[in-house]
């Protein structure tokens, strides 16, 4: 399920973008002042000047780096509204109210003065976005982020986006508690099961670097050979959860990459399944369902 890129024309994009923000002003939402606003009429902007023949090759470079935060924010948004658009909830409509806030530039969010929570609640929905695509029934309304149903058994998902490297332990640490409390409250005890999301982008691409290859081969060896890097950096924090309840993990991986062979800047986001609980165990083959039905939903 790692894919390398999404790719299309300036016009396509623009279109997704604008049926994105029609679906979030029809949960009642005015994106006008807000970020996702913003990232719309820049696009729009960049659209007309590039229609009109007339963006020089300066204006080109200064526009650059806006452009490259703008594939990255608005093909996530775009995710979102193409994976939720059939629920509809009061619970998601929270969640949306909270997506939209947060600064322009990525990079710009502070976690210490709380600006980072519109990303965080877009990583909750992006996750909510890629399951319900691949035909799972998504529940925002529980205390966990997220659960899903799979074969009788509920499925809390806890999803975590450090900020820093130094946070990646106490972050699974954190979700191995909250799931555990989910487990000990639900009615059901004996049928619940879970999962941390966790999303590395921040940990692994802090700076929105765009990642370079001459093809896109290529590009997606060198991306999943970070992956593989990252797991084998990190897999001690979470092969040991104290509950063998809580059975894998859902990695995000998410950058801007620029395929020379092609001349084109592109967004590429790869999720990744892996387990937490014994390789032995009944439960590792849940695991590999749910990661075989997303990949089939992805593909």
């Amino acid at each position: 399920m790692r894919k390398p890129l999404i790719r299309t024309k300036y016009e396509l994009v623009y279109k997704s973008i604008d049926d994105a923000t029609l679906w979030l002003s029809a949960h009642g939402l005015n994106i006008d002042r807000t970020r996702i606003g913003e990232y719309k009429r820049v696009f729009k902007k960049f659209l007309d000047k590039y229609n009109s023949g007339n963006f020089t090759v300066e204006e080109q470079k200064e526009f650059f780096s806006t452009y490259v935060n703008l594939v990255y924010e608005t093909q996530e948004l775009v995710y979102i509204s193409n994976g939720l658009s059939k629920l509809i909830n009061s619970d998601l409509d929270e969640r949306l109210k909270k997506f939209i806030k947060g600064p322009v530039i990525n990079t710009a969010e502070n976690s210490d003065k709380s600006t980072n929570l519109g990303r965080n609640i877009a990583f909750e929905l992006l996750i909510a976005s890629k399951l319900s695509s691949s035909g799972f029934e998504i529940d925002l309304g529980t205390e966990a982020d997220l659960s899903i149903i799979h074969n009788n058994i509920k499925i809390f998902i806890e999803c975590k986006r450090p900020q820093y490297k130094h946070q990646i332990n106490s972050n699974i640490k954190g979700a191995f508690r909250q799931l555990k409390k989910r487990y000990n409250e639900y009615d059901g005890q004996k049928n619940v099961l879970g999962l941390i999301a966790l999303s590395v982008s921040k940990i692994l691409n802090p700076d929105l670097d765009i990642l370079v290859s001459s093809n896109s081969f290529l590009m997606h060896s060198y991306i999943e050979k970070i992956l593989d890097n990252f797991h084998n950096d990190h897999k001690k924090k979470y092969l040991n959860p104290g509950d063998q309840r809580t059975i894998g993990m859902i990695v995000y991986f998410s950058t801007p990459v620029s395929i020379e062979e092609e001349g084109i800047v592109a967004h590429s986001h790869l999720i990744d399944f892996t387990n937490c609980c014994d390789i032995h165990s009944k439960e590792i083959e849940i695991v590999r369902e749910i990661a075989e039905i997303v990949d089939k939903g992805s593909s």
